[in-house]
């Protein structure tokens, strides 16, 4: 988190909701960012559940094992022929 990022990060409605939901870990500084890594190598990942559930709600909703691809080809030729219908 720095003050020359603030806009286009610390103050978007998307990082805030990724902070608040500890998808990711906020860092100040390398130093900061550095110790959370060091911590991850050893092991040592107190938010890993968090963002487990971050992904399967957000990321992966029909789980890790169907393909995001083809499940947005799916949606997709479901609006076109919804379109279809319609008109």
């Amino acid at each position: 988190l720095t003050d020359h990022y603030r806009k286009t990060q610390s103050e978007t409605q998307h990082f805030q909701q990724l902070l608040e939901t500890h998808a990711v870990a906020p860092a100040g500084n390398l130093d900061e960012a550095m110790k959370f890594l060091k911590q991850l190598a050893d092991g040592q990942d107190k938010w890993q559940a968090a963002r487990a559930a971050f992904v399967k709600k957000y990321i992966r909703p029909y789980g890790r094992d169907e393909s995001a691809g083809e499940r947005a080809v799916d949606e997709i030729e479901k609006m076109i022929h919804a379109r279809h219908i319609n008109h």
